[in-house]
């Protein structure tokens, strides 16, 4: 049974999904494709669009964010969407509207709170795996590599 859509944009290119996670706590919805990340709500609502065109990262050919998860924590005020992306980079964000003028009405934006990066591979991999996934199991964030390896990282509380 269709129960309603969520729209990443105005067709083309940037509208093509990649990726997306769901936050079962709180029915956020992150969507992605190659030019931008945007957050909804359970109602497909648009909360906050970062656009990866304007990050240093961005590339027409390879994706900018190649996995992401939410951590679902009932009890924080501050929700966090990890995102990996080809160069070895993993990036917690969270969304904001405390840039907003006053008076006006919110306007959300994508905030990084903390960036880690991946090891180096073995002998003679010049440059850090691509992160292909990541998954959130308590406290600890899990992610996986285009080397077929997999990590966890512990958080604090």
């Amino acid at each position: 049974m269709y129960v309603r859509s969520i729209w990443h944009g105005e067709g083309g290119e940037s509208t093509t999904v990649n990726l997306v996670a769901i936050n079962e706590s709180t029915g956020y919805i992150a969507t992605c494709s190659r030019m931008k990340l945007c957050l909804h709500t359970i109602n497909a609502q648009h909360i906050a669009t970062l656009d990866l065109t304007t990050t240093p990262s961005y590339s027409r050919l390879v994706p900018t964010i190649t996995a992401m998860a939410f951590h679902e924590r009932d009890y924080s005020y501050l929700g966090v969407l990890a995102t990996g992306a080809p160069d070895g980079t993993i990036t917690l964000r969270t969304w904001t509207a405390d840039g907003t003028p006053e008076g006006e009405k919110a306007q959300w934006e994508f905030l990084a709170i903390w960036t880690m990066k991946a090891r180096m591979g073995g002998r003679g991999i010049h440059r850090p795996p691509s992160i292909t996934a990541l998954k959130f199991l308590g406290e600890q964030m899990y992610h996986g590599e285009e080397t077929g390896k997999s990590f966890v990282w512990t958080f604090p509380e």
